[in-house]
C-alpha cells in the first residue's frame, strides 16, 4: 500500500485530503441537487396551495355565480334574438367539451342584409395549441351551421407558459 511508505504526518495529510475531497463530491453531486429539488418542489406546493385557495373561494360562491349566470342568460335571451343565444350556448358547450377556457363571450350585434341577418359574437378563449385547434375545428364543423370565423388573433399568454390566448369574431347567417 502506498500509505505505508509515508511518515505519520504525510499519512494524516493524505487522509484529511481524501475525506475533504469525499465530502466535496458528496455535497456537490448529492446534497446540493437534492436540496435544490426540494426547494423547487416546496415553492411549487406553495403556488398550488394558493391556486387551490382561490379555487375554493370561487367554489364557495358557486351558487351566487350560477344564479347571476342564469339572470344574465335570461336577460340576453330577452334582449338578443334567439340566434345569438343559440350560438353562444353552442360555443360554450363546445368549449367545455374541448377543454378550452372561455374568458369572455359577448354578442356584437346583428346586421340585417335583405332577407337574411348576420349575427356577430366576439370570443376570448385560453387553451394550449392542441385544444385550440380542436375547438376551432369543432366550431367550423358544428351542427349549428353557417358559422364562420371572421377575425382571429392568437397570442401566447405570458403568465401561463404553453397557454395561448385567442380573440376571434364568429359570424352566423340567419335567414328570415
Amino acid at each position: 500500500m502506498p500509505l505505508k511508505n509515508l511518515n505519520k504526518r504525510e499519512r494524516l495529510m493524505a487522509s484529511v485530503t481524501f475525506w475533504l475531497a469525499l465530502v466535496a463530491v458528496v455535497y456537490g453531486f448529492l446534497i446540493e441537487p437534492l436540496v435544490g429539488r426540494w426547494q423547487s418542489l416546496e415553492s411549487e406546493i406553495v403556488s398550488q396551495k394558493d391556486i387551490l385557495k382561490k379555487d375554493l373561494r370561487i367554489l364557495e360562491k358557486r351558487k351566487i355565480i350560477e344564479a347571476a349566470y342564469v339572470d344574465i342568460v335570461k336577460e340576453a335571451q330577452s334582449r338578443e334574438p334567439q340566434g345569438a343565444v343559440d350560438i353562444m350556448t353552442s360555443v360554450e358547450t363546445l368549449s367545455r367539451n374541448d377543454s378550452c377556457l372561455l374568458v369572455n363571450i359577448k354578442p356584437l350585434g346583428i346586421q340585417k342584409r335583405g332577407s337574411w341577418q348576420e349575427v356577430s359574437i366576439e370570443i376570448t378563449a385560453e387553451a394550449n395549441a392542441q385544444q385550440f385547434s380542436k375547438f376551432l375545428y369543432d366550431l367550423e364543423s358544428s351542427k349549428t351551421g353557417m358559422l364562420r370565423i371572421k377575425h382571429f388573433s392568437l397570442n401566447p399568454e405570458s403568465a401561463k407558459p404553453g397557454i395561448l390566448k385567442g380573440v376571434f369574431i364568429l359570424n352566423r347567417i340567419l335567414l328570415d
